[in-house]
């Protein structure tokens, strides 16, 4: 009985001992979650180290590691190929490098990889055993190739953020084991050259990004291992020439722009029905028939812009059109949904093709050689509120009194119109530019909604704008008012009695005057010479007369010149004065700027040492910034580290715990059931002597009763 009274009270003291544990983790771990542990003293500072003492540790920069003499690379046997680069697998008697492993989640990547260099002819390992990342990014590191080890290393990644790395090869079957990957990003890289087996095993690629790179060939099938292909980007490389895409039938989106392709084949995307947006802007494309995409029903955005086209058709699907800045003479199409078309600077002469184009809502066709502009024929387009018709040749503009249209926006200056007619079409107009042309009167009375006006550098009659006064936004200086003109509110305009009958006696006086001073020049500096018409042959006759036509061919050649000049002139002055007003936008921009740096060095308490400028104080403000994040997710993990160790430590002793409180419940039981057992034979105990007692002798006689 006594050994098992003193098994019952060891275990009572463990209990005791494991409860007085369990407490003591928590608070040793709530000490070092606040910054009051062993190593820090109440201001929060790490006390210096002491035997006995806890302390955290932080892993070795990459610096602090090669400082200490670490891992030294072995050589490798490296070999590059005409295909791409070759395993750089170690041998087996190679020292492996340590592995590159995630540092840091991110919002957008569950894998953040930092400070790795990877020259040619190097190794590299990724990751640990069993990654299971899917959103892989690097930051700070430079790779001359891409190895295959680091797609072996996460095969459950399907984004891979490979920006701006330096990337100059792909290393070959790097994508052998891609097989969830989906998303690749390679712009801002090196890459020169896309192999056939570039992006073999890729399969489930649906987004891929090339973007500026130096990439002057594409093999003809290196896109065909990517059958799922939906966008391509390959802008702002060297391409001359277009791989075959005709396994890429789920292509949606191809940018191909700032490249050098002088032709792309017709029926190139004849298998991508899904396509949706094509954009081949600067390039040196002569000879593009969009035909081909006639028959394409979700293609709705094409953009060949800066290229050299002389004819343009315009596909029946596309909703928004830009072929702006080319040589395009020649208009055509069949029928056409299009609602943005830009057709700025090229060589238009007519547009009939675009008024059967009912649901254009904005055109642009600026900058163009047109000499008319019907607008009777526009009618039929419901929708357009945007016309741009700047820097033609316009000497007149159809239209008629009782003429409807939806324009909210009429741009007509550097032309040469000198009136306009009375109309109700732009009844809707809400701004309009009518600068640098020759108007005396222009017919506003229908514009009930017109808020700003532009009329600087024309002929006006004061009593045409004398109401619109408050609505123009060009004022010009009274200085820039010519002979006879006065200023009223920034218009500059005159008095005229009959004002078209009169402009028409000026121009005829100017001509007089300027015919009668040439034909007085040519009196004093080209005296006629007395010929003998007896003596003057038939031929000297001819030769005089192709002279005199040669001098007038010279003559118009320099007024076309010099009136060239005049409109070169305007557009300078009117460039200079944007760009005035850019820069006065700029600077207060700067100044805004520099405020704000300034801001946040006080914030941060970032010393300014001497005169610096905004852009070194804003890199130091921000590289303190970056550090102290740095620093204070350093001491997170750490204490994360610390904390998860403690809190399996008392994980271990609850299940000790609970392992020993099983067992003294069982004692409990089995000391309780010794308990009854114990009563139970005390009971048979007293009854055989109370028994043993009545069969005992007794003074009374043998019988132990008396008689």
């Amino acid at each position: 009985m006594q050994l098992r009274w003193l098994q019952c009270f060891c275990l009572w003291v463990l209990l005791r001992w494991t409860s007085a544990q369990v407490h003591y983790g928590s608070y040793y771990d709530h000490q070092y979650a606040t910054g009051q542990g062993a190593n820090y003293d109440g201001t929060g500072q790490q006390k210096p180290h002491q035997q006995g003492a806890y302390q955290m540790t932080t892993r070795p920069t990459s610096n602090e590691f090669a400082a200490s003499g670490g891992y030294q690379q072995p050589a490798k046997n490296y070999v590059t190929l005409n295909r791409g680069i070759t395993s750089t697998t170690p041998r087996s008697n190679d020292r492996l490098p340590p592995p590159h492993i995630c540092t840091i989640v991110t919002e957008h990547y569950d894998c953040q990889i930092k400070y790795v260099y990877l020259k040619e002819g190097q190794s590299a390992r990724f990751g640990l055993e069993n990654n299971a990342q899917k959103a892989i990014t690097f930051q700070d590191s430079q790779l001359d190739y891409l190895p295959k080890s680091l797609i072996d290393a996460f095969p459950e990644m399907n984004l891979l953020n490979l920006e701006n790395l330096g990337i100059k090869a792909i290393e070959t079957k790097a994508f052998q084991n891609a097989r969830h990957l989906a998303t690749l990003y390679l712009k801002d890289n090196e890459l020169t050259k896309i192999f056939e087996g570039s992006f073999e095993g890729g399969q489930g690629i649906t987004f891929l990004d090339l973007s500026n790179n130096s990439i002057h060939t594409v093999e003809d099938y290196a896109l065909s291992t990517l059958p799922r292909l939906a966008f391509l980007y390959i802008n702002s490389n060297r391409l001359m020439n277009l791989p075959i895409m005709e396994y890429n039938r789920d292509l949606v989106v191809f940018n191909a722009s700032h490249n050098s392709i002088k032709s792309f084949t017709d029926n190139l995307l004849d298998n991508n029905y899904r396509m949706q947006s094509l954009d081949l802007s600067f390039n040196d494309i002569r000879d593009l028939d969009l035909r081909q995409f006639n028959d394409k029903s979700d293609l709705r955005f094409i953009d060949v812009s800066f290229n050299n086209l002389e004819e343009l058709f315009i596909p029946t699907f596309v909703q928004t059109l830009n072929a702006k800045n080319n040589s395009i003479g020649s208009l055509s199409t069949e029928q056409c949904v299009v609602e943005d078309v830009i057709l700025a600077h090229n060589n238009l002469k007519d547009v009939h093709a675009l008024f059967k184009c009912r649901l254009i809502k904005h055109l642009d066709l600026s900058h163009n050689l047109l000499e008319e502009f019907n607008f009777n024929l526009a009618v039929n387009m419901v929708g357009l509120i945007f016309l741009n018709l700047a820097h033609n040749h316009l000497f007149q503009i159809h239209t008629t009194p009782q003429l409807r249209l939806s324009l909210k926006f009429l741009d007509l200056s550097h032309n040469h119109l000198s009136y306009g007619a009375k109309t109700t079409a732009f009844d809707q107009l809400q701004e309009l530019h009518l600068q640098h042309n020759e108007l005396i009167t222009f017919d506003f009375s229908s514009m009930h909604y017109l808020r700003t006006v532009y009329v600087a550098s024309n002929e006006w009659s004061c009593s045409a704008i004398v109401s619109l006064v408050h609505k123009v936004a060009d004022a010009e200086h009274a200085d820039r008012c010519g002979l006879n003109f006065q200023n009223k509110a920034g218009i500059c305009c005159r008095d005229y009695n009959r004002p078209y009958n009169d402009r028409l006696n000026e121009v005829l006086s100017e001509a007089f005057f300027h015919e009668q001073q040439n034909r007085q020049n040519m009196e004093k500096y080209c005296k006629s010479k007395q010929f003998d018409t007896q003596t003057v042959s038939p031929q000297d006759i001819a030769h005089l007369r192709e002279v005199a036509a040669s001098a007038d061919a010279e003559k118009r050649e320099i007024l076309n010149k010099l009136a060239a000049a005049q409109e070169t002139e305007k557009m300078l002055v009117d460039d200079i004065s944007r760009i005035n007003v850019h820069r006065i936008a700029l600077n207060a921009k700067r100044t805004t700027l520099t405020n704000d740096i300034e801001q946040l060095r006080r914030m941060y308490k970032v010393e300014k040492e001497g005169l610096i400028s905004d852009k070194e104080m804003l890199s130091r403000v921000v590289k303190f910034v970056k550090e102290r994040g740095e620093f204070y997710s350093n001491i997170l993990e750490e204490r994360k580290k610390t904390s998860k160790e403690t809190i399996d430590r008392i994980e271990d002793l609850k299940r000790n715990k609970s392992e020993l409180e099983g067992s003294v419940d069982a004692m409990e039981a089995e000391l309780a059931s010794m308990k009854a057992e114990e009563m139970k034979l005390k009971k048979e105990k007293e009854k055989l002597e109370r028994q043993a007692n009545r069969n005992a002798l007794s003074l009374h006689g043998t019988s132990g009763r008396i008689a």
